[in-house]
């Protein structure tokens, strides 16, 4: 039986979406992070689902490339980082990422800022 090569098909509508990946800017822990505005969804419902493994890597992969190992070292380093704190941290650059802010506000100085938008889930507190 011949093998259907599926990659020929996905391979390059993949490859456009990896170079047309975006990041968005934010501030956290004192430093700016590029966080990506397009998720792998399959990583994110496998996190929905409590796969924690799929949890880390959404974690780990929401900033830019050259930013994940300083984001996780620095996550890492923060004193009382629980559970709830690091999901809504989470929750928080998701959203961030999600409403993909495309200007600096008004009297902003060169620097992009980005005011995370309100809570749309129930787990915030």
């Amino acid at each position: 039986m011949p093998t259907v090569d599926l990659d020929t098909q996905y391979g390059p509508r993949l490859a456009k979406q990896q170079k047309a990946q975006t990041y968005v800017s934010v501030k956290l822990f004192g430093r700016e992070w590029r966080v990506v505005t397009q998720q792998n969804v399959f990583t994110a419902l496998a996190g929905g689902g409590g796969d924690p493994q799929a949890i880390l890597s959404l974690i780990s992969n929401i900033v830019h490339p050259d930013e994940r190992d300083d984001f996780r070292m620095t996550l890492m380093k923060q004193e009382g980082m629980d559970a709830p704190i690091l999901l809504d941290i989470l929750n928080s650059l998701t959203e961030v990422a999600a409403e993909r802010p495309t200007s600096s506000p008004a009297g902003s100085s060169g620097g992009r800022r980005v005011t995370p938008a309100k809570r749309r889930t129930s787990a915030a507190k």
